[in-house]
């Protein structure tokens, strides 16, 4: 293999290791060419008012995310809650409740 300085050398050898970060690399900045290439598209009459509409759900959907992972947590809370109690309830291990239980009740 000839290097940059005109000499030959033994070839680089990559391990899987380095072959997955130089693949995350490579995903990464084709992800970023390609949005920013995205944009360049405002340039045509006829898809501004479309590019800005995505750009604002885009914008949106962070507030939106976060609603939907609270009121996940929430629910799961209270599912949580539910099965601790029928455990007491029936006096066995949190772990060995039939899902079906809930439902019977």
């Amino acid at each position: 293999m000839l290097r940059m300085d005109g000499t030959f050398g033994t070839p680089i050898k990559y391990t899987n290791s380095h072959m997955d970060v130089i693949y995350t690399y490579n995903l990464i900045s084709t992800m970023l060419i390609l949005f920013r290439g995205f944009f360049v598209l405002r340039v045509f009459t006829n898809l501004r008012p479309l590019i800005r509409m995505i750009k604002e759900v885009i914008k949106d959907l962070a507030s939106f995310t976060f609603l939907l992972l609270v009121s996940l947590f929430f629910f799961s809370v209270l599912t949580f809650i539910m099965f601790a109690a029928i455990a007491e309830e029936d006096g066995k291990e949190a772990d060995l409740i039939k899902y079906y239980k809930i439902a019977t009740d």
